[in-house]
């Protein structure tokens, strides 16, 4: 797999995939986002081209994705309330890459999707997005069922604070260390490194904040 230079973001609009769009632009990618609303990136700058349309609409996913060397999805649900939108959009995305040539994809998920340990933590909190996650396991069914070049990259529960510059990395369901939270800079940081690096290809990563002094 060549180093990406061509690079789609769906979800460009959200608060992570904002920060993601602004790092690709300064790395030097030739940056194409596919919004709703394209007001909602006006302060961003730098992008390549703007498609203007929905990720489930099979003619705006084929518009964007054609002619990318690569694509990451930053897509979550509206909000707790069953839902679709993350496998709908996953799907259209699989068929349009299949159609157009395009390989390597880099997918947003949860640690949560299948971590099992400690249980007494994650069991309620399973329970209290149990309509989230049940969106995110189809996602992800679809996306270990591609023939792709896909990473899937899960990530703990996020926050705004200042990126820490280090993260801890595993390929494990529950987490071998590192902190339960993850800031939406360093997640941004790992998503464009993950979809430039050809180890990471048709596996899982869970990511975590750093614990003190920690490094990735």
């Amino acid at each position: 797999m060549t180093h990406p230079h061509r690079l789609l973001i769906i979800g460009a609009s959200g608060r992570t995939g904002r920060l993601l769009t602004r790092l690709a632009v300064a790395d030097g990618y030739d940056v194409t986002v596919l919004v709703r609303d394209p007001g909602s990136l006006r302060d961003v700058s730098g992008v390549h081209r703007t498609v203007v349309g929905d990720a489930t609409d099979p003619s705006a996913v084929a518009e964007a994705v054609n002619g990318q060397d690569a694509v990451i999805t930053v897509v979550s649900a509206p909000d707790r309330k069953p839902s679709t939108v993350v496998s709908d959009v996953t799907r259209t995305l699989l068929t349009e890459m299949t159609r157009a040539g395009v390989r390597r994809l880099v997918v947003t998920s949860s640690r949560n999707v299948a971590a099992t340990k400690p249980w007494p933590v994650i069991a309620p909190i399973k329970w209290f997005f149990r309509h989230v996650y049940a969106d995110l396991v189809r996602a992800e069914d679809l996306v270990w069922s591609s023939e792709l070049d896909w990473t899937i990259v899960r990530a703990v529960m996020l926050c705004d604070d200042p990126a820490q510059g280090h993260v801890h990395i595993d390929r494990e369901p529950n987490p071998t260390g590192g902190h339960w939270k993850l800031t939406r800079d360093d997640y941004a940081r790992v998503l464009l490194d993950t979809v430039r690096d050809p180890d990471t290809t048709r596996v899982a990563l869970g990511v975590n904040g750093p614990t003190q002094g920690g490094s990735r």
